[in-house]
């Protein structure tokens, strides 16, 4: 299924794609997992952001390190770092510790959208207007109806 909130990354990348579009349909069902998909997002946003800016990272890098360096190059806002650490502080605790509510993943992939927006008006297209965030739909209800 296509991703009305983050299809437009397609151009950048279809593996930042996959990652969100699981995040959105894993949101109701196990949200953890969801929260650790958009963590993989992140750091492969953050990775593709540093390389944009001819920042040397590897995939050995932890993402901390990575977030490092991206805000060293002054070219991510305070906003922005911070949309990257609470989409990493998220999926630590989701993946250490299987915590994560509903609530926090859709928090997170709104984090996520507004990360998403940054990159590609940035490395790809400054005038593109997105529309708002479409929260994904809950299966159950779709199923009942």
């Amino acid at each position: 299924p296509k991703s009305p909130n983050f299809q437009f990354l397609e151009k950048h990348s279809s593996l930042l794609v996959k990652y969100v579009t699981r995040a959105e349909a894993y949101l109701f069902t196990e949200p953890s997992d969801a929260l650790f998909k958009i963590r993989q997002f992140a750091e492969l946003l953050a990775q593709m952001a540093c390389a944009n800016l001819g920042v040397s990272t590897t995939s050995d890098d932890k993402f901390s390190w990575v977030l490092g360096k991206l805000r060293d190059t002054g070219f991510a806002g305070r906003d922005i770092l911070d949309a990257f650490h609470e989409i990493r502080e998220a999926g630590n605790l989701a993946t250490h510790e299987g915590k994560g509510a509903q609530s926090d993943a859709l928090c997170q992939l709104r984090n996520a959208r507004q990360l998403a927006i940054w990159f590609d008006r940035s490395f790809g297209n400054p005038q593109k207007s997105y529309g708002p965030f479409i929260p994904p739909p809950d299966p159950a209800i779709s199923t009942a109806a």
